[in-house]
């Protein structure tokens, strides 16, 4: 898309363990929205982000797992079926 998004780590679960950029790693919440921005360009509103109120930045909500969950089913199906397939439960979250 061209743009740039700046995501505020600080409230991801794992965020604050080592330092510099190790949050990439010790982070599942960080790395799975890079993951998911890499494998699917989503932008940061549909991978379960919100805007801080009055910047430019994003932020992970405290549900945000149930946000990323909803945007994998909705961006890759296949992912939904295997689930399913395999047993899986899947929260239903329309919220993404």
């Amino acid at each position: 898309a061209g743009d740039i998004s700046v995501i505020d780590v600080a409230s991801a679960e794992g965020s604050t363990h080592g330092n510099g950029h190790a949050y990439f790693r010790k982070s599942p919440w960080a790395s799975s929205d890079i993951l998911m921005t890499l494998a699917y360009d989503l932008p940061p509103a549909e991978c379960g982000l919100v805007r801080k109120t009055g910047a430019s930045v994003w932020t992970f909500p405290p549900d945000y797992i149930e946000h990323l969950r909803a945007a994998l089913m909705k961006a890759n199906p296949e992912v939904a079926k295997s689930m399913s397939e395999q047993g899986t439960v899947l929260e239903d979250s329309a919220r993404c």
